[in-house]
């Protein structure tokens, strides 16, 4: 009597654990494959003065205003970030905005119904040179909001 008791609670709890991880990665998956309806999103690449437009929105790189990234081969406690300045223009409407680029996420700036996003930043930094300012080239996520 004992062992089929004993046996029926270990099926319960295996049967438990099971659905348990079943539930757990079918929830995972269906989050991060879902995508985002109210979003519609264009990329584009800047250099440093150049100016593109895509959706209804000109987008200038005016600048680098900073880059803290940790260089190519270096042990460093924190990754760094970029943060680049750039003009937006809808219509008559213009906003700078500076949009950061880190380690863990980009930090993205809202302009009337577009966000704008650096989702990449060309060329690597490295310890035994410094980036020219003409080498940047830096690419950016518009999406328009609806």
């Amino acid at each position: 009597m004992n062992k089929k008791i004993l046996l029926i609670a270990t099926l319960l709890t295996v049967a438990l654990f099971v659905w348990g991880v079943y539930t757990y990665l079918n929830t995972s998956k269906t989050i991060n494959w879902v995508p985002n309806p109210m979003l519609d999103s264009s990329n584009i690449a800047l250099s440093i003065g150049e100016t593109k437009s895509v959706n209804g929105i000109k987008i200038t790189l005016n600048k680098i205003a900073s880059d803290s990234r940790c260089p190519i081969g270096v042990q460093c406690i924190q990754a760094g970030t970029v943060v680049a300045e750039v003009q937006a223009i809808n219509g008559t409407d213009t906003q700078i905005i500076n949009v950061e680029y880190g380690a863990s996420k980009s930090v993205s700036d809202k302009f009337n119904k577009y966000n704008v996003s650096l989702i990449e930043v060309a060329p690597n930094k490295t310890a035994d040179s410094e980036t020219n300012i003409s080498e940047y080239k830096l690419t950016f996520r518009i999406n328009i909001l609806k």
